[in-house]
């Protein structure tokens, strides 16, 4: 089958400080690097953007570190001599680039599999070899195939896709999703703020209630890398999704906030059944499951009644808004263009599967308002402006793409009594969001 891990997969990228002159991220950088090397680094990275270019010493002889992504997911790192020639490489590979002839020596070893991921080595000495991860709906499947066509290694492990264990970093929500994905219309993200500020109750109206049809996938801490995951490798799993509301906190591009964030989904047994809706998901039905049915805890994923109450502002004393002003007064922000690249992808993604696409700027305290930055992670009023402009460019670029900026640089329609603290919303709050969401949402519906 021609799947591999490269159409689900996100790579880490490690951001390494550059020294010899070599600067980083984007390809202006290769007119640095000898021409030997330059020669070489262009042909091995081709279809990958270059992130990252080291100049470091190895056993005393200079060497060129050069890790790279490519749109799809996959990673790449070599070494490179002064010469030019290849001292080390570690590459991602899509199913169509290994050679006929280990393909051939694969199947012939283990049948018709599912490739997870295909990484080609060449080691100092020149030597090549493939480590191959793949599935069956029964087992999962290593080998490691040298150049030559030898099998290395080989290990198959049998495997109850219906008992396997755990929650493969989505928590409560994969167990809902499995069991509601047939009528899931709506999925949010965001990090704390998105945790907090959406309640997936007051979605859809009444029925949303009883069927629930809308689920909040946030999760506090999360970064841009776990919501891409689950959005590209999950959603597809729901094919009645129409809407993602994304709550887009401007730190989320912010270079130098470190919120990219792991990948908890994209390894083991739960992700590798899960992408292939193996198991567990042969089982669900497609017919309409009540809120009443749904045993265990929904407050989070599902959201809860929420019932009005006068709640008290934490910035009426004089000091305490002296003291979030002063957390205000200064800022350091760079867009990343990893993230940026990343976020485009999941729209590109969700507008392939016509999936409407609601990205927002979560609230903050109204206290914020006028004040140099706009957020106390370091963005300044010029950066949000900024952000704000790539958010329309993407509105005209793509039809699935909505955008409504809540917050407006703390200028908002919620009130002090509505936010537990600075930057996250209460019940009451979480509640009036959702509705102006949601009213933005049918907005939209109505005029198509």
């Amino acid at each position: 089958m021609d799947r591999n891990f490269g159409r689900f997969g996100l790579a880490l990228a490690v951001a390494v400080l550059l020294v010899g002159g070599v600067s980083k991220g984007d390809d202006s950088s290769l007119s640095n690097l000898p021409q030997a090397v330059r020669a070489t680094v262009e042909r091995e990275t081709k279809g990958f953007e270059i992130d990252d270019i080291d100049r470091d010493r190895d056993n005393g002889k200079i060497v060129y570190k050069v890790d790279s992504l490519s749109m799809d997911g996959r990673s790449s790192h070599l070494e490179v001599a002064v010469d030019g020639s290849l001292i080390k490489e570690e590459k991602q590979l899509r199913r169509k680039d290994l050679p006929a002839a280990i393909g051939s020596v694969v199947e012939e070893s283990v049948g018709d599999i599912v490739f997870f991921r295909i990484t080609r080595k060449v080691s100092s000495g020149g030597d090549v070899r493939y480590e191959i991860q793949g599935d069956k709906i029964d087992s999962e499947i290593n080998l490691v195939v040298a150049g030559d066509g030898s099998i290395a290694n080989k290990n198959i492990k049998a495997i109850d896709r219906n008992k396997i264990t755990g929650d493969g970093g989505l928590g409560r929500c994969r167990e809902l999703l499995i069991e509601l994905r047939y009528q899931l219309k709506v999925a949010a993200f965001g990090d704390s703020r998105g945790a907090h500020g959406i309640n997936a109750r007051y979605f859809l109206g009444e029925e949303n209630k009883k069927f629930p049809m809308a689920m909040n996938f946030s999760s506090s801490g999360a970064g841009l890398n776990r919501e891409k995951a689950i959005i590209e490798d999950y959603l597809g799993l729901a094919p009645n999704l129409e809407w993602v509301v994304y709550g887009t906190s401007p730190r989320i591009f912010n270079k130098y906030y470190d919120n990219w964030g792991g990948n908890p989904f994209q390894g083991g047994s739960v992700y590798r059944t899960d992408r292939m809706c193996w198991g567990p998901w042969q089982q669900s039905s497609t017919k309409p499951v009540p809120a009443s049915a749904i045993k265990g805890d929904m407050a989070g994923p599902l959201g809860y009644e929420v019932k009005y109450a006068v709640r008290n502002d934490d910035y009426k004393d004089a000091d305490d808004i002296k003291d979030a002003h002063k957390r205000l007064r200064r800022g350091r922000y760079e867009f990343d263009k990893k993230r940026l690249r990343a976020f485009e992808s999941m729209i590109a993604v969700l507008a392939k599967r016509k999936v409407k696409l609601l990205v927002f700027t979560p609230p903050i305290h109204p206290v914020s308002a006028g004040q140099p930055c706009a957020d106390d992670d370091g963005t300044t009023r010029e950066a949000y402006d900024e952000l704000v402009s790539k958010m329309r460019a993407w509105e005209k670029k793509y039809p699935n793409f909505h955008f409504a900026d809540v917050n407006n640089k703390g200028r908002h329609k919620l009130a002090g009594t509505d936010f537990d603290d600075f930057d996250h919303l209460n019940d009451q709050g979480a509640k009036k969001l959702t509705l102006i969401l949601d009213g933005i949402m049918k907005t939209i519906d109505a005029s198509h």
